[in-house]
């Protein structure tokens, strides 16, 4: 090997090394849920998902145990991260992962547009890690895991754009083979985590078809479609053989699609983009909207990238609209920010004049719109990490828990509480319906005859709630008078135990 390819080999392998150390650093600091120095908090969802990662290494399943529409891969990724190390930690090792790998794609991605310094990468990753400091929400959440799915196959996509037939020249048919699987194979990897983030895959898949049937390409198109099917069925086949040699089948899709389908349904569509329109957080569809006309303003590239940006971001603007425009959706913006960042570098490399000034102001004024969002979780990162004495939870639910007998500890349920006690106190819910439900009631009212048959047949021996109280079910107030008896409260929770 001559000099020039060790410095070569060598300032690759620091490059990597960086980006593996700024993985590190970013979610120790704002992946607060899951950090190893912030112990204090264990979040919701994401201790709720953490908690099923759990569950699943003691013999739970998701579905029979533990009730929740997200998809099972979800599921699978925490009980992954709990098989290399029970707790917060193992998760943490995932996001690690998942994140690093995500940025080498997003490096991939720079280079296919000949943006190969390094130090200019780093830079440009620096500005979506600013995005992503809040958008993660305290991390482990499904967005998150979404990235490498929906940056490898935009990574496809401008291969595709930038070489296509060239991509291989002794096997012209090479590329819609893979990239048809690749795409199917990701696409069903989101529809089993949750299948709005899939939104940009859509949008991908929209972009290559119409310009497959532009240039009348249809033996490719035909490809790309089987491709796509085998794809999807490799994805789906482990999910549904695993939960069908459980029994499960019809729960995982009661939870998933039903569940899923009226939880989104409690609204209009209409309802849910103007909420998401006056929202008061409205700055945050800039990343959305700026990506999308950024590579218009531009010229960039062909219509078929245009094409792509402005699909790409309605359909990202309606996953997001269609659930309750939670900050950490926009998690899902991240790939639109690489493409508007590729566009204007790209176009700056090229030349410098009045359209590439005013795109890249436009980029300027949305990164900076979003300081005030940012301020906020840091704000709360910092919290974390140098106030944990401000985060009380987990000796309240320890003052509860450790009053339950250890004989009695797998016939504990919370309710009108938040899953996240359970990963508190380190113990499992004796019913499946083990968070919000209330909720979940309204949206399925048999949940609430389940509950009444269980607490008629096997009640739990231990019931926490609230200090507070809080709407119950008219069967667990009729119970509360008669079957179950205060043993200790302080100032959050109270611990009941049945006599009956």
């Amino acid at each position: 090997m001559n000099e020039k390819k060790k410095v070569k080999l060598s300032v690759a392998i620091l490059f990597y090394l960086t980006l593996f150390l700024v993985s590190f650093v970013f979610l120790s600091v704002f992946s607060y849920y899951t950090s190893p120095f912030t112990t204090c908090d264990n979040g919701y969802d994401a201790a709720f998902f953490r908690l099923v990662g759990q569950g699943m290494t003691k013999g739970y399943l998701p579905y029979r145990d533990f009730f929740d529409m997200k998809g099972p891969f979800l599921f699978f990724i925490e009980y992954l991260g709990q098989i290399l190390s029970y707790g917060r930690t193992g998760i943490f090792l995932v996001q690690w992962i998942n994140l690093f790998f995500s940025l080498v794609v997003i490096s991939k991605l720079f280079e296919l547009y000949q943006i190969r310094n390094r130090i200019l990468q780093i830079g440009l990753m620096l500005s979506l890690a600013y995005i992503a400091s809040f958008t993660f929400e305290g991390g482990n959440l499904t967005e998150e895991f979404s990235l490498i799915p929906l940056l490898s196959c935009l990574y496809l996509c401008a291969v595709f754009f930038e070489k296509g037939e060239c991509y291989d020249t002794n096997r012209p048919d090479k590329i819609y083979w893979c990239s048809g699987a690749w795409f199917g194979f990701c696409f069903g990897l989101l529809l089993m985590i949750r299948i709005t983030n899939a939104a940009l895959i859509c949008a991908m898949v929209i972009t290559v078809v119409l310009y497959l049937l532009k240039n009348k390409k249809i033996k490719q198109l035909y490809i790309c479609a089987g491709m796509f099917v085998i794809g999807l069925i490799v994805a789906l086949s482990p999910a549904i053989l695993f939960f069908g040699m459980k029994d499960l089948l019809s729960e995982l899709l009661e939870a998933m699609f039903i569940l899923g389908f009226k939880y989104s349904g409690e609204k209009t569509f209409i309802q849910h983009v103007v909420e998401t329109l006056q929202s008061d957080r409205k700055q945050q569809l800039l990343l959305i909207a700026i990506p999308c006309f950024v590579p218009i303003i531009l010229h960039w590239k062909g219509w078929r990238e245009r094409f792509l940006a402005f699909v790409g971001s309605a359909f990202t603007f309606l996953a997001i609209a269609s659930g309750n425009n939670y900050t950490h959706y926009y998690t899902l913006t991240i790939p639109l920010l690489v493409l508007c960042e590729i566009s204007v570098v790209d176009s700056i490399q090229n030349k410098i004049g009045k359209r590439e000034i005013f795109a890249a102001i436009l980029t300027i004024v949305m990164l900076f719109s979003q300081l005030s969002i940012m301020r906020e979780y840091l704000d709360k990162a910092y919290l974390h990490l140098f106030q944990p004495g401000r985060f009380n939870t987990e000796q309240l639910v320890q003052d509860i828990s450790l009053r339950i007998p250890e004989e009695d500890q797998q016939s504990v349920f919370c309710y009108n509480l938040n899953p996240n006690w359970y990963t508190y106190a380190d113990l499992f819910p004796c019913i499946k319906y083990c968070g919000w439900q209330n909720h979940y009631i309204a949206l399925m009212p048999e949940i609430y005859d389940d509950l009444e048959f269980t607490f008629s047949s096997h009640p739990p021996s231990w019931l926490v709630l609230p200090a507070s109280g809080g709407e119950l079910p008219l069967f667990l107030e009729e119970l509360l008078s008669t079957e179950y008896q205060l043993v200790y409260q302080n100032s959050s929770y109270a611990l009941f135990h049945f006599s009956g």
